[in-house]
């Protein structure tokens, strides 16, 4: 099995919308996916085992106020039944990570649930490292 992991951009928004809706089920007006491919801060990586869409990955730079270094958030990461437990997963990870290393980011996070084991596990073997075992993450809706 060979994996392959690209970054898409603008010019793929097309695949990246196929992509979403693979994964989501919902319909990514592939305009709207344009802009925000065009956005440089914005990151989706998919990954291909053997030419075939085996999952991706979404994450934001983000700009610190306190030092001129950003940080990543990896916001989403999803690998089709079939292929899970295949290294896809880390793959994905280690490709952002190398990333950020060599654009010197500050650091990289995400967040998971306690009970999510296998996100905690896939972290953790990507090299994570959970430095608070009380955070807590608040959401706001209905705006």
């Amino acid at each position: 099995m060979t994996i392959t992991i690209e970054r898409l951009t603008k010019n793929d928004a097309g695949a990246a919308a196929g992509i979403v809706e693979m994964f989501h089920g919902k319909s990514t007006d592939s305009v709207r996916m344009q802009e925000w491919l065009s956005d440089s801060r914005n990151f989706l990586l998919a990954a291909h085992s053997d030419g075939a869409v085996a999952g991706f990955l979404l994450a934001y730079e983000l700009d610190r106020v306190d030092q001129a270094k950003t940080m990543m958030f990896l916001y989403k990461l999803d690998v089709l039944e079939k292929y899970r437990r295949k290294g896809i997963g880390k793959s994905l990870i280690l490709e952002l990570k190398r990333w950020c290393v060599q654009n010197k980011c500050l650091k990289m996070f995400v967040i998971t649930n306690e009970t999510n084991s296998a996100a905690i596990n896939l972290y953790e073997s990507a090299g994570g490292k959970r430095k608070h075992n009380d955070d807590a993450l608040f959401e706001y809706h209905s705006f």
